[in-house]
């Protein structure tokens, strides 16, 4: 899996709080080599931004 793949997998993780995936996936992240810094800021903080744009239009 490509690393915008996983990030994409992360966002949408996040954007559909899929709690129970998220932790396995961000594991998978990791053990794929991707850096936290990564995994933060280009998949879990991109889903935590649409949360929070949808947040606001409401």
């Amino acid at each position: 899996m490509g690393k915008q793949e996983m990030y994409d997998k992360l966002r949408d993780a996040i954007v559909n709080q899929d709690i129970n995936g998220a932790g396995p996936l961000v594991q998978e992240a990791l053990d794929a080599g991707l850096t936290p810094f990564e995994i933060i800021n280009d998949g879990l903080s991109v889903g935590m931004k649409i949360i929070g744009d949808k947040f606001e239009a409401a």
